[in-house]
């Protein structure tokens, strides 16, 4: 039964892989489109200007990103990120802001890391930034670099919560890159595996039916071929208890 488990899951995966890969170039797709539109918009409508007697603020720029207005909204998070009337918090969300959008706009990751880093450099938010740039280098495939990323993260983390999503973001790259290392026949790392299985086991005992935390542990239980614990991890993801089983 756990070999069928398995079966289906790396036909899951490989399904899920390339619907990642459909998915991606979509996103690319949609991008360009998006910003040719914006662009148009822009140029047909009277030119926008911020008010230079005004600091303007991050509601202002998530406004005018749900407006469909890229460059007003990444002009306001400029002036918040250079200005020094702005505050540290603001600074580091406009940071954060820009990244994002230099990653999933432009797809420069590059410029969203340098972004990240001036983020981090500030001092605020720390762990948000770096849980950022971790997932950024996850999706790209640079798990090495999102696993690094992301134990900064954990280190700097003083919630509850962010060492919750810290050790999720960890499993998450590394059942991805385990995922990867499987399909091209190469022994994965069961270490790293069996340190995020043991992370995932926590937040579930911890908080039961974690949605997350359950369906990375289903994964890493059966690359690892751990029965027990990927059954576990499925009566936790549906909320079944033994019960009802």
């Amino acid at each position: 039964m756990l070999f069928k488990m398995f079966y289906d899951y790396t036909q899951y995966c490989s399904w899920i892989h390339f619907n990642y890969k459909i998915k991606k170039f979509l996103s690319y797709l949609s991008s360009a489109i998006l910003i040719s539109l914006l662009v148009l918009f822009q140029n047909g409508c009277s030119p926008f200007s911020i008010d230079p007697n005004s600091m303007p603020s991050i509601e202002e720029g998530n406004s005018a990103v749900a407006q469909m207005n890229l460059e007003l909204s990444r002009n306001i998070f400029q002036v918040i990120a250079e200005s020094k009337k702005s505050t540290v918090k603001d600074k580091v969300k406009a940071f954060q802001n820009l990244a994002v959008q230099d990653w999933r706009f432009y797809q420069d990751i590059n410029s969203a890391r340098q972004k990240l880093y001036k983020a981090d450099s500030i001092g605020i938010d720390r762990t948000g930034s770096w849980r950022l740039l971790s997932r950024i280098d996850c999706e790209a495939g640079n798990y090495s670099e999102a696993q690094a990323a992301v134990r900064k993260a954990e280190e700097l983390a003083e919630k509850d919560e962010d060492f919750k999503n810290a050790k999720i973001a960890f499993a998450r790259a590394t059942h991805d890159q385990a995922i990867q290392i499987f399909k091209q026949g190469l022994p994965i790392n069961v270490n790293l595996l069996s340190e995020a299985l043991k992370e995932l086991k926590n937040i579930l005992q911890k908080e039961p039916g974690e949605p997350s935390a359950s369906e990375l542990l289903l994964g890493i239980s059966l690359l690892l071929n751990n029965g027990p614990e990927a059954m576990f991890a499925w009566r936790s993801y549906f909320w079944i208890t033994t019960k009802d089983s």
